[in-house]
């Protein structure tokens, strides 16, 4: 029986956090290990049962990373780069005996600076998170990390936006309507584009600004807009990731009661 290691990284910004135990639910993983180091790297090491050569240990890493990363990524409200394996190790029994193959790959190191240190109560909500066989809203998670790694505040905001507005249909009116029922007291305007017999003739402050980058608007200077978004994406993140827990929840909750009637 083959058994093993193997390191992963990938970069990662504004994050200090001490290992992590964890099981894992895949076949040929026992458990893995996360935590930051050199305050510029989220290393995840796994400990593999068989597996034979360097394909294997590459292909299930590929099959469990991202889930890991995406989880992080969402559960702190942090950057995370793309994931390499820094290195493996592999214990094998052949005909001739145990053999060890050993790999380890180069990359450039990716300065950053970390900033949060979690407490117990965080880690032990990422430990819930990481454990769980329940995805969160499907793709949902992935899109927030990806959108997390923009650096312009007008393309993380629209990314943003577009994970608010598939959770809600592809609905803008259902998008306000949601916004206003996590924030009541968030800003409504009149919408330019709005027929006055229309049910709706309001946009929250989140749709203005995301119409005034995506659609023509008379009077709407991108620079001032652009600002303006700059200024609220702070706010606008943490309503779209309560959104997809809120929503989490209410499927989760459906689930459990689907699950209680079949067993009555």
């Amino acid at each position: 029986m083959a058994s093993g290691t193997a390191t992963c990284f990938a970069p990662i910004s504004a994050l200090v956090l001490d290992p992590i135990e964890l099981p894992s639910r895949h076949k040929c993983v026992t458990k893995y290990a996360v935590e930051t180091v050199r305050d510029n790297r989220l290393q995840v090491k796994y400990y593999f049962r068989d597996v034979d050569s360097r394909e294997r240990v590459e292909s299930v890493v590929a099959e469990t990373i991202h889930e890991i990363l995406d989880k992080i990524a969402f559960q702190f409200q942090v950057t995370i780069g793309e994931p390499y394996i820094r290195g493996y190790s592999i214990t094998a029994n052949h005909v001739d005996g145990l053999k060890e193959i050993v790999g380890v790959n180069l990359h450039v190191r990716c300065e950053a600076k970390c900033t949060l240190k979690p407490g117990p109560e965080s880690i032990g909500r990422l430990r819930e998170l990481l454990e769980s066989d329940t995805p969160l809203v499907d793709g949902a998670i992935s899109f927030f990390r990806f959108s997390l790694r923009q650096t312009n505040p007008v393309a993380r905001f629209m990314l943003l936006y577009n994970i608010l507005l598939s959770l809600n249909g592809d609905s803008q009116t259902k998008l306000d309507n949601f916004l206003i029922s996590m924030k009541p007291q968030v800003e409504v305007t009149l919408s330019p584009h709005k027929k006055r017999k229309s049910s709706n003739l309001y946009e929250t402050l989140y749709t203005r600004l995301r119409n005034e980058i995506g659609r023509a608007r008379k009077g709407a200077v991108p620079r001032e807009t652009a600002k303006e978004i700059e200024t609220h994406i702070s706010d606008f993140q943490s309503i779209v990731r309560n959104a997809i827990l809120h929503l989490n929840g209410e499927r989760e909750n459906k689930r459990k009661t689907e699950v209680r009637t079949c067993g009555a």
